[in-house]
């Protein structure tokens, strides 16, 4: 993995999150439903304050980054679940 390029991901995802010019996210949501449907690629996700930005990598290496929509569940219950998700879409590969 090319670490350097996940960094810079990670860094614009963040932008992205909080960098309107009013001040509001400019990814769009993506639900815990829509990131347990994943089957392929790998996710990424940053964590700050109460934001969650996620970043979707498909199995072409294209990357799309989502503020997680994560009603009903903890910022602690839904990182476990992302982390878990992770790791079985890299064990996937």
């Amino acid at each position: 993995m090319n670490w350097s390029l996940a960094i810079a991901c990670g860094i614009i995802a963040g932008l992205l999150a909080t960098g309107g010019c009013d001040g509001k996210p400019v990814a769009p949501p993506i639900s815990i439903a829509q990131i347990q449907r994943i089957d392929s690629g790998s996710i990424r996700f940053n964590a700050r304050d109460e934001t969650i930005v996620v970043t979707v990598v498909d199995k072409f290496g294209d990357s799309h980054s989502y503020i997680l929509n994560h009603e009903g569940l903890t910022r602690t219950e839904a990182i476990g679940l992302l982390e878990k998700k992770r790791a079985a879409l890299q064990a996937a590969k």
